[in-house]
């Protein structure tokens, strides 16, 4: 990670940092949704409802678990503390270790822009 500092703010540059996009394979799926949406087709409406129905879709879902999580990073102490409440009150379908566990992968990033 570089950083620079500019007007005393630390600006880091994520530029290793890879964004993906999943896409189901939906010809491999019991569904009629098509796998293209046709041009002329391809409008608001339309993308809501492949949306929808997506949502609705559980084997077109990206599972995963607590352990592919290495970090969770949050913006400051307020936002840490927000999310440390909503894993341990919110029923997530995880056990206490799995949640204990996203907890120790919480990295605030106020608090790292300090350290470097």
């Amino acid at each position: 990670m570089k950083r620079s500092i500019k007007e005393e703010k630390v600006h880091l540059n994520f530029h290793d940092e890879r964004e993906w996009r999943y896409i189901p394979k939906l010809t491999e799926m019991n569904t009629e949704l098509l796998p293209v949406l046709v041009y002329d087709q391809n409008n608001d409406q339309t993308r809501n409802l492949c949306n929808s129905a997506l949502c609705d879709l559980s084997d077109a879902w990206l599972k995963f678990t607590p352990d592919n999580i290495k970090y969770l990073i949050v913006k400051d102490k307020p936002n840490q503390l927000e999310l440390i409440d909503y894993l341990i009150s919110k029923d997530l379908n995880h056990t206490q270790e799995q949640k204990l566990y996203l907890i120790s992968k919480i990295v605030v990033l106020q608090e790292v822009s300090e350290d470097w």
